[in-house]
């Protein structure tokens, strides 16, 4: 739970969600969490094969809000979390998330993609748990999919999307951050043109926490 999430509290109590308190307070506790850093040349273009969807990427609206991540009426721990996280980035101020949407105007998948101009408040809001953006990076952080649109690849063609507006932006590179446990989307982002460049290790004992990066050596 970051610093932003503690705002959610009083309505996870409301909610009787005592054990996801619980879990995140042992995780403040005492916990080693580790990531893999990705990164891709934006030059070589990303070739993807065509979704059953026909589908529009677009800036988040405070309208969208709800339909994604409300979770009055979700019960697994894991689902409520995905949104409290997608809320507390939405209320550091970090700009630029995006929304994917269907012909139908539904809003099924958000992800950041963020430049160096939001590394103060990007360091601020995570503690430095993030490594700072350099000139020439995008960020892609914090991608979020509901349960209704999930294994449709939307995931996918949202990443080919703002790859291509990177570049149009100047970028030559983009990075993005997976938990080292998650093979699955690891497997899936090599597959996408990205290589392991960097491991993180967050480390906590009693409330203190650590932050290190150490660079994977290509070869």
């Amino acid at each position: 739970m970051t610093k932003t999430e503690i705002t959610f509290v009083p309505e996870l109590l409301r909610k009787r969600q005592y054990s996801l308190i619980l879990d995140e307070l042992m995780h403040r506790a005492i916990s080693i969490s580790q990531f893999i850093g990705f990164q891709r040349d934006l030059h070589t273009p990303l070739e993807i094969s065509d979704i059953n969807l026909k589908l529009n990427i677009r800036l988040i609206q405070k309208s969208d809000y709800a339909k994604l991540l409300d979770f009055s009426h979700q019960t697994s721990k894991r689902e409520i979390k995905y949104r409290l996280v997608g809320k507390s980035w939405l209320m550091s101020g970090i700009k630029t998330c995006y929304v994917t949407e269907t012909e139908d105007k539904i809003p099924c998948h958000m992800q950041w993609m963020i430049g160096p101009e939001e590394n103060a408040r990007l360091s601020q809001f995570t503690g430095g748990g993030l490594p700072l953006i350099g000139d020439n990076e995008v960020l892609l952080e914090n991608a979020f999919t509901t349960e209704a649109y999930r294994r449709m690849r939307i995931e996918v063609w949202t990443v080919k999307q703002l790859l291509e507006k990177a570049v149009t932006l100047g970028a030559g590179q983009a990075v993005l951050f997976v938990r080292d446990t998650n093979t699955i989307t690891q497997k899936i982002v090599q597959r996408l043109g990205f290589v392991p460049y960097l491991k993180k290790t967050d480390f906590r004992l009693l409330f203190f926490r650590k932050i290190t990066f150490k660079e994977i050596l290509k070869g």
